[in-house]
């Protein structure tokens, strides 16, 4: 979801050869996406045009967004997470590709934490969104819908981190 011109999907599908993707984002990508395709991933790797504010049309394993809600405040990255439940069934995961803003003398290097603060008030003056703590990712996921349960939050010692979310029955 919000995948450009796929850019994230076809480096992906070069490791997985058996994994299928589906880049969805705005119409006028479309040609950009076909361009850049590489013609050995025509098979494993489609487009189709999507808008994520409206709701999710296909079904799927596994969805993927990387940068996308932090440049929403709450009530839109709710609106995009509940987007996707007409699509959903027990079992289904969501990865997101985030800051987790650390928790105080979390260990890692000041430097970084001083980024992903300066990133988080960047948002906000340009937005009037943010990047969200655990905690908050939590928050968020529960807002959207009861049935969002985050599994875990692989960080490393890098900007982003990976937030593996489990979309369950109850």
């Amino acid at each position: 979801m919000g995948g450009s011109v796929g850019h994230c999907s076809v480096a992906i599908a070069k490791k997985f050869p058996s994994l299928k993707f589906v880049v969805q984002d705005f119409p006028a990508l479309q040609p950009g996406f076909e361009a850049a395709l590489p013609a050995e991933l025509k098979t494993q790797v489609t487009f189709q045009p999507h808008d994520f504010f409206t709701p999710q049309p296909l079904k799927a394993d596994v969805y993927f967004m990387r940068h996308i809600l932090h440049d929403y405040s709450d009530p839109y990255a709710i609106k995009i997470l509940r987007n996707l439940l007409p699509a959903l069934v027990p079992g289904n995961r969501l990865v997101l590709c985030e800051i987790v803003l650390p928790p105080a003398g979390a260990p890692l290097p000041p430097s970084l934490v001083r980024l992903m603060r300066s990133i988080d008030l960047q948002m906000m003056v340009a937005l009037n969104a943010k990047e969200r703590s655990e905690e908050q990712w939590v928050d968020l996921l529960a807002q959207a819908d009861s049935r969002f349960k985050l599994v875990r939050v692989a960080r490393v010692p890098a900007l982003h981190s990976l937030i593996e979310v489990k979309f369950d029955s109850a």
